[in-house]
């Protein structure tokens, strides 16, 4: 699973820091002005990152598939979940099903969640 942080250091899970690639920030016109261009793992990006976005902020947008495969049907339906929201329901579906489920975490671009003087914490 890949985390990446926010603004108040809760950690989200998505991809990539830009969260034009996996959410319609773009459709967003309160965010515009949000809009940049930086270098993540020295590729040149434009888009918004998730660490000039708190969480409260985050939860306004909806997610998108980067899969070009998958259908898009669902696309902005479903919210951006937070790393705690997925222990939660680790925890609560191994608690019904008596299995143990593991979750594999991978924090993606430390370099901009730290240099953002972010402390991850869980909500």
């Amino acid at each position: 699973m890949d985390l990446v942080s926010t603004k108040d250091g809760v950690l989200i899970t998505r991809h990539d820091p830009n969260l034009a690639i996996s959410t319609d920030v773009a459709k967003h016109p309160e965010f515009a002005s949000r809009k940049k261009t930086i270098k993540v793992d020295g590729e040149t990006q434009t888009g918004w990152f998730s660490n000039d976005f708190t969480l409260a902020e985050i939860r306004t947008l909806g997610a998108i598939s980067t899969d070009a495969e998958r259908p898009p049907q669902f696309n902005g339906t479903y919210k951006v979940p937070t790393f705690q929201a997925v222990v939660d329901l680790v925890k609560a579906q191994s608690a019904q099903t008596g299995r143990s489920i593991a979750i594999y975490r991978k924090p993606k671009i430390p370099r901009i969640s730290m240099s953002s003087a972010c402390r991850w914490k869980t909500r």
